[in-house]
């Protein structure tokens, strides 16, 4: 068994996040917000369960925040931008919790198989926290096959053949507004 745990607290002055503002040629912009900040903790873990069957994870919980924001919305009807004041917002693309894990089977000395799964929680799509602009959480899977051989050339060589998403699971993992 091998377990890490790491605790953080990153305080920002000057973050550098989008705003939602378009400049003149309709690129949005960004402006660094005078105070945020990043906490949490990362826990990572392996387990051999036998032999041939070794399971590995890890997951990061957290907490991502502007202490105080400037919102720029656009207004469709009259194709303004709108001002609003927000505090203590999620940071936007900032889920409050991550985890991966891998299972792996060893079938022979050469030939192992992966099952992979990765987990990102719930997060916004700007920095206003808004439940209209957020992401629902999502879980994928994918299994991974690998082969590797001694040769002349390499002194190892892998061969790997990936299936992701194995479930077809629809998500959603980007948006603008």
């Amino acid at each position: 068994l091998s377990l890490d745990i790491n605790l953080y607290y990153m305080d920002y002055r000057n973050q550098l996040v989008l705003t939602g503002q378009i400049n003149d040629v309709g690129a949005y912009t960004r402006t660094n917000i005078d105070n945020s900040y990043r906490k949490g903790v990362e826990i990572k873990a392996s387990y051999k369960l036998t032999e041939k069957i070794n399971w590995g994870g890890n997951m990061t919980l957290s907490e991502n925040k502007i202490i105080r924001y400037t919102a720029y919305i656009d207004n469709w009807d009259t194709w303004e931008q709108e001002k609003s004041e927000y505090r203590n917002t999620d940071l936007a693309f900032s889920p409050n919790i991550v985890w991966s894990s891998i299972l792996n089977y060893n079938l022979t000395e050469k030939t192992s198989i992966d099952f992979i799964s990765k987990y990102v929680g719930k997060q916004f799509i700007d920095n206003t926290s808004s439940e209209s602009r957020m992401l629902d959480d999502y879980l994928v899977n994918h299994i991974r096959i690998s082969y590797q051989w001694e040769n002349s050339f390499f002194e190892i060589a892998k061969l790997t053949l990936q299936v992701n998403n194995l479930l077809n699971n629809e998500y959603v993992s980007n948006a603008w507004v």
